[in-house]
């Protein structure tokens, strides 16, 4: 692995044939296979148990298998990882794909192993790159296992930024066509596995490596996200009671309303819909508060998660996002976390509220940012694998602000209001 870690732009050429050649040394080790830890876990429905092993007889585990509990049947989640010597967090993870097949040589088939690597570059713990080998680059309809697909997350922010091909050494830019990226994947669901910049990198990856952390440690991993309590209910109104001023807009198949007017600023971009005001001041002009609304169209890439109920898929969100919200570097601390769904009209909506703390204030002055979080899946997610995420928040601008005057029910009068 010293030839393609710590990550270097230029070691990318050979890292995808270099992972994947240990890898498959790994998958196919019968010398060793020794067990290291196992844990039970919630990530793949009827297969909870995942048993991490050593197949280099090294003593650290470099193998990871999801089964059921009577240890009879093994799922397709299966792979390699590697972590640092002084930590458990992988910085590289192999997910299984499966068999595929080179016909990039015509009279000449070769069957090869289809492989999704995914890398933390800047070691943050959470995966902001992505390669796979079953790329038509050429288009003629053939694949070759040396023709890889890189997806890079440049700025560290959870989003797709750019991608490139390497083709025989050589790096070719992916054109990106309203937002969507031209990556030439092969194969029926590779088709239908759209990537658009802002999605994010690695959803899938980084549950299994915070299952493998939580296995390594027995779940003491201070990074993972604490007991959060659940609420089975939640007071939201039906009814928008102040509708004045608010004007109707449309994020794809979202159809819903957004105050405007009076102080607030709204934008619409491709992926999102965003509206900032509701602004406080103090008697001698000072700003208290101000509220912003944001709304995300997501994506799960995986054809994986075509498997899981959406509520499975709401729950492991939240837990992945307060993991994000609590790793190593960030200028605030959580508190009052809770998670739970409740009905408004004909959706349901899994929600995530906390208040983000800042010790000393940030330097435009926020000291503390009540933030809710609430994820609602479309009629044809099963079919589009697109939900979407809003975000209320109200930022206070003052030394103290107490619970009550961070209180958001005002905006929550926007989930009342959507429809597909």
């Amino acid at each position: 692995m010293e030839k393609v870690w710590p990550w270097r732009e230029s070691a990318r050429f050979d890292a995808f044939e270099i992972v994947t050649d240990m890898s498959n040394k790994l998958r196919h080790s019968t010398a060793f296979g020794n067990e290291v830890a196992t844990l039970m876990t919630d990530s793949f429905e009827g297969f909870p148990l995942l048993v991490l092993t050593d197949q280099d007889g090294n003593e650290q585990a470099d193998f990871y298998a999801y089964y059921d509990e009577q240890r009879q049947k093994t799922t397709l989640e299966f792979g390699v990882f590697f972590t640092d010597p002084e930590s458990n967090a992988p910085y590289w993870l192999v997910f299984n794909s499966g068999p595929a097949f080179d016909n990039s040589d015509p009279g000449n088939l070769t069957v090869y192993w289809v492989n999704y690597q995914f890398v933390d570059r800047n070691r943050d713990g959470r995966f902001d790159t992505y390669a796979v080998n079953n790329v038509d680059f050429d288009g003629d309809g053939r694949g070759s296992k040396s023709d890889v697909l890189w997806l890079f997350d440049e700025n560290f922010d959870g989003g797709l930024d750019r991608g490139e091909h390497i083709i025989d050494g050589v790096s070719h830019d992916i054109p990106i066509v309203e937002g969507e990226l031209q990556t030439r994947r092969l194969g029926e669901h590779a088709y239908e596995q759209k990537f658009h910049v802002g999605d994010p990198i690695g959803v899938l990856a980084d549950v299994i490596s915070a299952d493998i952390q939580n296995t390594l440690t027995k779940g003491r991993t201070t990074g993972n996200p604490p007991a959060v309590p659940y609420l089975s209910s939640y007071t939201f109104p039906n009814k928008a009671d102040d509708l004045v001023g608010w004007q109707d807009y449309q994020l794809e198949n979202l159809k819903l309303r957004l105050p405007t007017g009076d102080g607030w600023s709204n934008e619409l971009s491709e992926n999102a819909l965003s509206a900032v005001g509701g602004r406080r001041f103090d008697g001698a002009g000072a700003l208290l508060t101000a509220d912003a609304i944001i709304v995300a169209k997501d994506t799960m890439m995986n054809p994986i998660f075509g498997d899981w109920v959406i509520e499975e898929l709401a729950t492991r969100y939240r837990e992945w996002e307060i993991h994000n919200m609590q790793v190593e570097g960030v200028d605030y601390s959580l508190g009052n976390v809770q998670m739970g769904d409740t009905v408004i009209g004909e959706h349901t909506f899994h929600f995530l509220t906390h208040f983000h703390l800042y010790d000393p204030p940030l330097g435009n002055g926020i000291t503390r940012v009540r933030q809710e979080l609430h994820l609602v899946f479309p009629p044809d997610f099963a079919k589009s694998h697109v939900f979407y995420q809003i975000f209320l928040m109200r930022y206070c601008l003052q030394e103290q602000c107490d619970n009550d005057e961070l209180e958001v029910s005002y905006l929550r009068q926007v989930l009342g209001q959507i429809s597909f």
